[in-house]
């Protein structure tokens, strides 16, 4: 896998967002951290291409507008959004539904992250991200 130059995270709480911005300013030379609020911003985002190719995606599930996996389906399907099927997406979730994980791998999904994180957990899972782009899930 190469270099992650950014990660795109989708997540409607601002707590996490937060979580995650703090961290990043632990690691030295970090990738861009792009945000959207919503699945609804994202597809915005990633349909006028102002993603990098060298992204990693977080995508919450459990979201307004548009749901983390109606984002990933079209994320995975659409033609237009073609460019960027290959990212690897990290799903991180509140769920503890089995048959969630199960949705997420079937698209193929680079890992799976609980948020019943401590905000010291931060650090490890942006490591599993950051270092294992496509690991398995956790």
């Amino acid at each position: 896998m190469s270099e992650i130059d950014e990660i795109f995270l989708v997540d409607d709480d601002d707590v996490d967002v937060m979580a995650i911005r703090r961290a990043l300013l632990r690691i030295s030379n970090p990738p861009k951290l792009i945000v959207a609020n919503d699945g609804e911003e994202a597809l915005n985002i990633l349909s006028e291409g102002r993603l990098s190719l060298s992204a990693v995606i977080v995508l919450d599930i459990n979201m307004p507008r548009i749901s983390g996996f109606e984002l990933l389906k079209k994320l995975r399907c659409n033609d237009e959004l073609r460019s960027y099927r290959d990212l690897p997406v990290w799903v991180m979730t509140t769920s503890e539904a089995d048959r969630d994980l199960e949705r997420a791998d079937e698209y193929g999904v680079a890992g799976y992250i609980r948020k019943t994180f401590q905000s010291s957990d931060v650090n490890m899972i942006l490591h599993r991200i950051l270092g294992e782009g496509s690991a398995g899930a956790g």
